[in-house]
């Protein structure tokens, strides 16, 4: 891994960390244009809840494990709309 790759990783570890950490708390709500509120995890029809940050870690986890995305370096891979191919939709996209 070269610098900027580790640079990278740095600032993207300390992100998720600032959004772990501010989850469900004061600081977020600043009622303020472009500003991230709550995360919100979809729960079924009509149904969402903001996890606190423990809750937060799994059901990143677990969407994670779920959805295997595909990147070429820090990018994920794209399909013809714009939206991020799932592991196996690469394949279709090379075809």
């Amino acid at each position: 891994m070269n610098y900027e790759e580790e640079k990278e990783m740095k600032l993207d570890a300390m992100r998720y960390r600032w959004l772990r950490s501010t989850q469900n708390h004061d600081l977020r709500e600043t009622q303020t244009a472009g500003c991230i509120d709550l995360l919100f995890v979809h729960r079924g029809d009509y149904s969402a809840t903001a996890p606190g940050p423990e809750e937060l870690d799994f059901h990143i986890d677990r969407a994670m494990s779920k959805y295997r995305l595909q990147y070429i370096g820090r990018n994920p891979v794209l399909d013809v709309y714009g939206n991020v191919a799932i592991e196996g939709e690469i394949d279709e996209l090379l075809e």
